[in-house]
């Protein structure tokens, strides 16, 4: 599975959904709030700074601890995702 994130032209629709719902059941809801609005909605840090009433800082702090716990925790590597 985690060759297929290698080739995103790869991974199919129902294979992305489910990586994605096993990666919200492994983080707290506001971990998982700055990733939406990170990455699947695409808003810059400040965005979602001022959004969730957070520091620029705090929100890449949440951010990077939540890629890591998703890595840690599915058992993908740095360079896959």
């Amino acid at each position: 599975m985690p060759t297929l994130l290698r080739h995103p032209a790869r991974v199919r629709a129902d294979t992305l959904c489910r990586l994605l719902a096993e990666a919200a059941g492994m983080l707290d809801a506001r971990s998982w709030r700055v990733l939406e609005l990170r990455h699947a909605l695409g808003h810059s840090g400040p965005e979602v700074a001022r959004q969730l009433g957070m520091t620029r800082q705090r929100v890449e702090q949440v951010e990077q601890r939540a890629i890591a716990t998703v890595r840690r925790r599915s058992g993908l590597t740095a360079g896959v995702v």
